[in-house]
């Protein structure tokens, strides 16, 4: 898994934990939501923030109800 977006399944864990449990293997994400919310945070890509303090706060919102911590 190359980004872990830390939702919650149907069974009510990550996805990450349901691939692992259905197949018998361990499962890494490379990076998650959070490591790139964390990274873009108030960043200057091409001259603007893409990721500002309200849109962070969206974010960190929308994980707080739908993700894992």
């Amino acid at each position: 898994i190359s980004v872990d977006r830390m939702e919650r399944g149907q069974s009510g864990t990550t996805a990450i934990k349901e691939i692992g449990a259905e197949f018998g293997i361990k499962v890494h994400p490379i990076v998650t939501v959070r490591d790139i919310i964390e990274h873009l945070h108030n960043r200057e890509i091409d001259g603007r923030v893409v990721l500002d303090d309200e849109i962070r706060a969206r974010m960190e919102e929308y994980l707080d109800k739908y993700c894992e911590k």
